[in-house]
């Protein structure tokens, strides 16, 4: 094993270790679409925390903020907090992730960038 595949697997277990609701708590599906391969899974605990986990399981990579993904509600932002694609785990070339930016909830959609066999972790917290 190389060592960006080291370095993924230690950010994600330290990503679990920071978000109880990971490892814990309640999984509900938000949003599915079959024809791209991306899914939507919100977990929850008890009101204590909520992360959304976008994986993109197809070939298509979305960018330019493009890709609408329904997350409920309305009024507040999410940030990536994770994302399988960083550079540091030799992801994909050329494609953008959302680090570093507010997203906003427009009419119970986040509309990012996902790129190609991806997975993605949103929080309303910045950690």
């Amino acid at each position: 094993v190389g060592q960006p595949m080291m370095k993924f697997v230690s950010d994600a277990m330290a990503l679990r270790k920071r978000h109880k609701v990971l490892r814990l708590g309640w999984a509900n599906v938000l949003h599915e679409d079959r024809n791209n391969g991306v899914v939507a899974v919100e977990r929850t605990l008890d009101g204590e925390e909520r992360v959304i986990v976008v994986l993109n399981a197809g070939r298509n990579c979305f960018q330019d903020s493009q890709y609408g993904v329904y997350v409920g509600g309305g009024g507040y932002d999410l940030h990536e907090i994770f994302t399988s694609q960083k550079p540091e785990y030799d992801g994909w070339q050329g494609q953008h992730s959302n680090q570093g930016r507010a997203i906003p909830v427009y009419d119970g959609k986040i509309y990012i960038n996902l790129p190609t066999q991806s997975a993605m972790v949103f929080s309303a917290a910045t950690a």
